[in-house]
């Protein structure tokens, strides 16, 4: 039976191994408070043996964050759902492993095709005995690979908007294979020259496959280009890459004990 009261907080002793020392933070102390630092509130979760470490550091992180128990796993992945689109936050769900983490996908779902911010964060057998026949074990990579395994791969905001905002890509030589920063299919005209033509039209549909060496390739085609009068976009670009270094130096620029490592890079 589950409290009336859906807002409640684990008791003192929830961990089962033991208090933590008064002088240490565990693994979940550290994860709650980085929770903190990113500005999030309000973690949505259902208790279970998989996430008692968890629970013990929100119990001891007080009014840093508050915990909503749910009356079942699916409820705290669709409130955290609701909870990033009205307020714009990122939602956090919370569950034990095996069948509590699967139950969150209908959620995670929800959240991953309204493009809401949704973080789940869920339980895992001991390390040592996975692949074991362990109580409840379900592979947790393969289940959440087509819900949360997208990510940046390291790019620049002015990068994203040349892709999305062109009306011609041109590829050469290159085998990029992020093919999710690429414009969409339809949007922009597309030429790619590649020597080796098993690549050519492999990321997006070219309207244009060219093979043969690219720069004796591009001196062919630098005669029929036409400079435009209009460099209004062009110019937009410009200042965003300018604004783009000084945001990056302003990053850098702040302190860090010992040192901040954006600084050095």
């Amino acid at each position: 039976m589950q409290p009336d009261n859906w807002t409640c907080r684990p008791a003192a002793n929830s961990e089962t191994h033991g208090e933590k020392s008064p002088t240490s933070d565990t693994a979940s102390d550290f994860l709650i408070k980085r929770l903190t630092q990113w500005g999030i509130r309000r973690i949505f979760g259902y208790p279970g043996d998989g996430i008692n470490g968890i629970m013990g550091a929100i119990n001891r992180a007080g009014d840093a964050i508050h915990y909503v128990q749910v009356r079942h796993e699916e409820m705290a992945a669709f409130m955290a759902c609701a909870h990033a689109k009205f307020t714009g936050e990122v939602g956090v769900c919370l569950a034990t492993s095996g069948p509590g983490a699967i139950h969150l996908l209908n959620g995670l779902y929800d959240a991953k095709l309204d493009h809401a911010p949704a973080v789940a964060i869920v339980g895992e057998q001991p390390r040592r005995a996975l692949g074991g026949h362990y109580q409840q074990e379900v592979d947790l990579l393969t289940l959440f690979k087509d819900v949360a395994h997208e990510y940046v791969h390291m790019g620049s905001k002015p990068g994203w908007d040349m892709m999305e905002g062109c009306d011609t890509l041109l590829m050469v030589g290159s085998n990029f294979p992020y093919s999710e920063f690429l414009p969409k299919p339809g949007s922009a005209r597309g030429v790619q020259i590649d020597i080796d033509g098993r690549m050519l039209s492999l990321r997006d549909p070219m309207e244009v496959n060219l093979v043969g060496d690219c720069a004796e390739t591009l001196r062919a085609l630098v005669p029929l280009l036409e400079r435009k009068a209009d460099r209004s976009w062009r110019t937009m670009l410009e200042n965003e890459i300018t604004a783009w270094w000084k945001s990056l130096e302003d990053r850098a620029m702040q302190g860090a004990d010992p040192i901040n490592l954006q600084r050095v890079f």
